[in-house]
């Protein structure tokens, strides 16, 4: 079973990294939103110039067919108003989005006009051979054809700038997917902690205590296999006198230095908890006895000659050594009989207890 760590700072939890991350969301969400406004502007201004493309192309073959027309001697009036309408619709789409359309643009629309009632004028006049239609011919298409082409330039350019803003704003969601899923679970994991932690101290408290002794047992095969193992259960001698002399605000002081120096004196796998008030427990894996016994009196060595504040402290020690047993309580309550042994016989020491020795001061056993 594995949980999340947070920072401790002051003897205080502290978990920053859901901060950092609703900073990058509020990046993310900007950036996205600008992204998809990116997007939009170009779909719009494609529109806009597809058009105008097709009003140009529609202006071409209008022209062809009244071409056409006049050489078959037919009416072409509603052709040449409709061209007309057209030109002006062009013009009008032209200037109107010049963000768009250059002046140039503007002056080859002109142009073209300009060649269709020239054009106009000369069918008009009836005096045209085949030689002049194609040439009319040839002269409208290499004109809108310009036109048509410098449009279609534009349109290639827009349609990459859409490409390339869509496939940001597929990158961007999915980075905006992302950090949410992360904050949920920063914030899930700082849910966790504030449950499973002592918000004085910052060490676990005795609910995760619980939950990993228990998930520790399931997963623990054969005993003797594994690492030397031991409960130490340890209270500051007289914390109540503390209170009454200092205050609450002090002893609340004093715990968190003691906190503080467990956790300093802590190897790698050792694991701290506060057990309740003034007392505090430590798991850790050893290779013999001794070397637990060891241990625990340089921590109450160093607890006694650290200064805490203004307060001079001791500490007794309780010691369960774990051979197989299954039962929680059974194992702690070890731990507590030997504390107890420690503070009948004037505090400030450390005792075991095991199913096989009993109770029996430290300094007994490593001899």
């Amino acid at each position: 079973m594995q949980y999340a760590m947070i920072t401790i700072e002051n003897g205080k939890p502290v978990d920053k990294r859901s901060d950092r991350l609703f900073l990058f969301i509020v990046t993310a969400v900007i950036l996205t939103v600008a992204v998809h406004m990116a997007s939009l502007y170009t779909h719009t201004e494609l529109s806009e110039m597809t058009r105008a493309e097709n009003i140009a192309a529609d202006i071409r073959g209008n022209m062809h067919q009244a071409v056409l027309l006049y050489s078959l001697d037919s009416d072409v009036s509603a052709h040449e108003h409709t061209i007309e309408r057209q030109f002006t619709e062009l013009l009008s789409e032209l200037t109107s989005h010049s963000f768009l359309f250059t002046q140039e643009d503007s002056l080859r629309v002109m142009d073209l006009k300009e060649l269709w009632r020239e054009s106009i004028s000369i069918l008009a006049g009836g005096e045209y051979s085949l030689q002049s239609l194609q040439k009319i011919s040839d002269a409208v298409n290499s004109s809108s054809d310009e036109l048509i082409s410098a449009i279609e330039q534009r349109l290639k350019t827009f349609r990459n700038l859409r490409f390339y803003a869509t496939l940001l704003l597929i990158l961007t969601s999915l980075v905006l997917t992302a950090l949410m899923l992360q904050l949920r679970r920063s914030i899930m994991t700082r849910l966790l902690n504030t449950s499973i932690t002592d918000t004085l101290t910052g060490l676990k408290n005795r609910n995760y205590m619980h939950e990993y002794i228990r998930d520790f047992l399931g997963h623990t095969g054969d005993w003797k296999n594994t690492p030397f193992r031991a409960f130490i259960l340890c209270d500051i001698d007289h914390f109540r006198q503390i209170h009454d002399t200092y205050g609450h605000q002090k002893g609340d002081e004093v715990l968190m230095s003691v906190a503080r120096t467990l956790r300093n004196l802590a190897r790698k796998d050792t694991l701290l908890f506060r057990y309740g008030g003034d007392e505090f427990l430590l798991f850790l894996h050893f290779a013999t006895v001794k070397e637990a016994l060891l241990y625990t009196e340089a921590v109450r060595h160093e607890v006694q000659s650290h200064g805490h504040g203004d307060v001079r402290l001791t500490m007794s020690f309780g010691i369960s050594l774990y051979t197989g047993e299954r039962d929680i309580h059974r194992i702690i309550g070890f731990a507590d009989s030997a504390l107890h042994a420690a503070k009948e016989a004037g505090r400030n020491r450390t005792f075991v207890k095991t199913p096989s020795t009993g109770v029996m001061p430290a300094r007994q056993v490593i001899g």
